[in-house]
């Protein structure tokens, strides 16, 4: 008999007012905090961040909102409505579904979007 791999379910949390990342917190301990569901639960004052269950070619962690550098070209790491995890290009580059392959093997975590805003805007 095969046995259940439990899927790792964390979260970080970015506050904007104080410009603070907090976590990862396991989902455990997420719900004894907090209510309802993070994608839900988005406000001002809080923005949630969901592992994706990926690792960049070091074996970083990659979450919800990352900005991750394949071939010199950036991509932003997003929960695509079609129920799976994606990348949408930054300056020209390609969107995609993400895939275990090209991003354990050729991604590097450059940061996320709250975080290092900055590797959003476009480099003359």
């Amino acid at each position: 008999m095969r046995e259940a791999k439990l899927r790792i379910i964390k979260y970080k949390i970015w506050y904007p007012d104080s410009r603070l990342m907090q976590g990862p917190f396991d989902i455990d301990i997420f719900y004894r905090q907090n209510s309802v569901h993070p994608h839900f639960a988005k406000s001002e004052n809080h923005h949630y961040l969901q592992l994706t269950g990926f690792k960049d070619s070091a074996g970083k962690f990659i979450y919800e909102a990352d900005i991750l550098k394949i071939d010199d070209h950036l991509y932003k790491v997003y929960w695509h409505e079609d129920n799976n995890w994606a990348i949408k290009g930054i300056h020209g580059a390609v969107d995609a579904d993400m895939t275990r392959g090209i991003i354990e093997n050729d991604s590097i975590v450059m940061g996320n979007i709250y975080e290092h805003p900055e590797l959003l805007e476009k480099s003359e």
